[in-house]
Parts: structure tokens; sequence; C-alpha cells
């Protein structure tokens, strides 16, 4: 996902297309609907700060940090306080779209 001169790679990004209607380039993708990050000790503090803050001035709707670590994402919306999760982590990236219900201890290792 290009930055100014600079490209965003997230470990993992939900992007709003149908696999029959993909672009041929990456860079001609719609922006994601979500974005997730895993932190690592390299990684980090970039994902908690650069990253972050780059989600939400491109407008990405929802960023999430995961924390293996600790057990718990950190959930990111643009115009609400960042949110610390760890029991019940829920999306839904449309009203009409039934929400994905995760609990972080069954999807991170131990």
């Amino acid at each position: 996902m290009p930055f100014g001169k600079n490209e965003l790679q997230p470990d993992v990004q939900v992007v709003p297309v149908a696999p029959s209607h993909l672009p041929d380039r990456w860079e001609e993708l719609p922006l994601p609907t979500l974005v997730v990050e895993v932190l690592c000790d390299s990684t980090g503090r970039r994902d908690r700060g650069k990253k972050r803050d780059a989600y939400l001035r491109l407008g990405i709707p929802e960023y999430w940090i995961v924390d293996i670590g600790e057990r718990a994402v950190t959930v990111v919306r643009s115009g609400r306080p960042d949110g610390r999760v760890t029991r019940r982590l829920r999306w839904q990236p449309r009203a009409a779209i039934r929400g994905l219900e995760i609990a972080p201890e069954e999807i991170l290792p131990r």
C-alpha cells in the first residue's frame, strides 16, 4: 500500500473486492477496510506510532495491533479512543453484513 514515498506492508489486510474483480496490479486495489499488524520486538514501536498514524491519515476504517505476549488486540478507529480487547474482538465492516467475532485466545499461539 503506497504512502507518500514509502510503502506500508501490513501483516493482514482485508480489501473490499470480489476475487473476480481483482485488478492486474496491487497498486490499483481499493483501500483495505481492515489492517492488522502483529507486534514483534523490532516493529512494535513503529506499529503503534508511525504506522498507526499513517493508516488513520489514509482513511483505513479499522486497524488492529495484535500483541501475542499480552494476548490482546488494540483496536484503532478514526475519531474514537483506541481500545484494548482481550475477550471478544468484533468487526463489522458494514451494517448489512453479519459481524465477525473472534476470541483472541482462540487464535493466538500460547
